[in-house]
């Protein structure tokens, strides 16, 4: 089961953290990552491109791209649910926590949903 939340911390418990951010987003403000996180993400070429990926095992967090906010559709949510809904189903996670970016509408979360 994968829930939506409006915000999400390291504290909550989920089998799997999952993270959609925009192109160029701040990963330590809008992807609940310490600055560690950040920063092997960055050294690994993850900057939030359309269908991207960045999977931290120790701390059980994915972070999905969404590419640029301008460029987002609904369609990119559903993508992004489905990636999301892939990925816990590989890792054999039974419940797992997703947070939209910073300014999703209320159109965007249903789409995350018909996408996983």
């Amino acid at each position: 089961m994968i829930e939506i939340v409006e915000s999400l911390t390291k504290t909550q418990k989920a089998g799997l953290c999952i993270c959609l951010v925009f192109e160029g987003a701040n990963l330590t403000k809008d992807a609940c990552a310490d600055q560690a996180t950040a920063d092997a993400a960055k050294a690994d070429g993850f900057t939030g491109k359309k269908d991207s990926s960045f999977y931290v095992p120790t701390e059980r967090c994915l972070t999905l791209g969404l590419g640029k906010a301008k460029d987002a559709t609904l369609e990119s949510y559903r993508r992004a649910g489905l990636a999301a809904a892939r990925r816990a189903r590989d890792l054999k996670v039974e419940t797992a926590k997703l947070n939209l970016p910073s300014g999703a509408s209320k159109e965007q979360a249903p789409a995350v949903a018909e996408g996983a």
